[in-house]
């Protein structure tokens, strides 16, 4: 009687959860209207698959097969619906695999359930996909893969996983710290960064077999690197506290200071005695996904998806340090308002220093020591 209930309650809530997504699709956004509304049809005009030789979108071909695919199979329904029902699968899968990791740390009892509920509820998972219409929740399941696959020690498929993700979203890339940590600490060999482009290329060459030229698909993130010309767009980070005004001069030196601050933070961790277990893996991995992105220019709001995510992971693994995922989430949906309802009540120069400060609570947690035979 009592698995009875638990199945119905289950249920309910994973209703409910699809309910609040569906009654979200009709809403419009300019990212929308600019972008997706016409690739898709661009693709549909151009018969499909045979549209992928062309150069007509600033994403890598994996998203634009997803575009080809509910093109054909859902093209029955309005394109808005369609465009935004390619997250919902990805969803799913990645509320599946926070429910298998939050398993490995609690065989018994409700507590992997509840991550996955509270994943499949949390403002910016749901306003990410069924909202704004956005994918990140794809390349997010890349990287929660990779994760799997830490915990399991099944490193070539970390990097696959990782591949496969930075192949789907430049965003990707903020993991690589942490893996960059293992390889110094040789917990696996450096050879499997290899794996990074072989599956990038591999990715890629669907579109490359119907036409598109190699350069063209080994060049997108250049490309892409080169659209906005902003120091934030709406991103909580350190840029906004500083005037775009100041963009061309400060670009270079911004992008040093990133790259140092980041490398020390490689370089500390690697030298630390933390041994890489499932649990410190976490906690690198959760700095890597907010440090990266609060140190580069250029950044979106949305560039913190990642983090958002697997700080829910973080705070069912740390149950004292639920605080992060309840901040992180919350900064995230605030960055959020200026671009999708033209406001916020909270400023972002705010939200800065709230996140800077949720950065910093994460490195004491992580606690890294250097031996003075390190320094």
């Amino acid at each position: 009687m009592l698995g009875n209930t638990r199945a119905l309650a289950n249920a309910l809530v994973l209703l409910l959860a699809l309910l609040l997504r569906l009654s979200l699709l009709p809403q419009e956004t300019s990212d929308y209207t600019y972008y997706l509304s016409p690739w898709y049809d661009y693709i549909v005009q151009r018969g499909g698959w045979a549209a992928l030789k062309d150069n007509f979108s600033n994403y890598t071909p994996p998203y634009l097969y997803g575009l080809v695919i509910a093109s054909q199979i859902l093209g029955f329904l309005p394109k808005l619906t369609a465009i935004k029902l390619l997250t919902f699968p990805f969803e799913a899968l990645a509320a599946f695999i926070l429910y298998r990791l939050v398993k490995l740390r609690y065989p018994q009892g409700d507590w992997p359930r509840l991550a996955a509920f509270t994943f499949l509820f949390a403002p910016t998972a749901v306003l990410n996909g069924a909202y704004w219409g956005q994918c990140d929740i794809i390349y997010t399941t890349g990287l929660l893969g990779c994760l799997w696959a830490l915990a399991r020690r099944r490193y070539v498929w970390a990097w696959i996983s990782f591949g496969a993700a930075a192949a789907f979203k430049l965003q990707g890339i903020w993991l690589l710290p942490a893996l960059l940590v293992g390889a110094l600490k040789r917990e696996f060999s450096w050879r499997l960064l290899g794996l990074v482009p072989l599956t990038y290329g591999f990715l890629m060459l669907p579109a490359a077999l119907v036409g598109r030229p190699w350069g063209e698909l080994w060049g997108i993130y250049w490309n892409q690197s080169q659209t906005f010309d902003r120091l934030s767009l709406n991103a909580p980070n350190i840029y906004q506290w500083v005037s775009n005004d100041y963009y061309g001069s400060i670009l270079p030196w911004a992008l040093a200071l990133a790259g140092g601050l980041i490398a020390l933070f490689i370089w500390v961790a690697s030298r630390s005695p933390i041994p890489l277990t499932f649990p410190n893996w976490l906690q690198l991995s959760l700095i890597s996904l907010v440090l990266v992105p609060y140190l580069l220019p250029k950044m979106h709001d949305r560039y913190f998806f990642p983090a958002d995510v697997i700080s829910i992971l973080y705070g069912f693994y740390f149950p004292a340090y639920f605080w992060a995922p309840l901040a992180l989430n919350g900064i995230s949906l605030f960055s959020y308002f200026p671009y999708l309802w033209g406001g916020a009540p909270i400023s972002l120069n705010v939200l800065t220093l709230l996140l800077g400060a949720v950065l910093l609570g994460l490195f004491a947690h992580l606690n890294l020591t250097v031996s003075n035979n390190d320094l």
